[in-house]
């Protein structure tokens, strides 16, 4: 699947993601690392296999999320805009897990992020953890 989404997006990726040319392959895979696992950037650039600076990390993360967003949003991302579909998708929500308000669900994996100083407490997930 990695390298079906790859070959979609690759003529949109840039082959300079740094002042050294960067492989198309590697922004994306690196992007796919940090996406799929939560590490912070400095873990990802370090890997054994990817050694890239923090900098060009982050720039491969946001080029290749551009690239999917753009590439394959249309055909895999889609939110309700009528609303007789939203209220449908509300009562569902209500009926089935007792969320109201709710037209989606995303499944994502949580991410350890700092402490905010103000409102800390609205930041914690169900783990426990910010």
């Amino acid at each position: 699947m990695a390298h079906y989404i790859l070959n979609i997006i690759l003529p949109t990726i840039s082959t300079k993601t740094s002042v050294l040319a960067i492989q198309p392959s590697t922004s994306f895979f690196s992007a796919l690392y940090f996406n799929a696992t939560g590490s912070y950037l400095r873990i990802v650039g370090q890997s054994y296999n990817i050694s890239m600076s923090q900098q060009t990390v982050s720039r491969a993360i946001m080029e290749v999320t551009s690239a999917i967003v753009t590439v394959l949003g249309q055909e895999w991302i889609r939110f309700p805009t009528i609303v007789e579909e939203k209220n449908v998708l509300k009562a569902h929500f209500m009926q089935s897990a007792g969320f109201p308000g709710a037209i989606v669900a995303i499944e994502c994996t949580h991410i350890e992020i700092i402490a905010p100083a103000i409102e800390e407490h609205n930041y914690l997930n169900r783990k426990g953890f910010h």
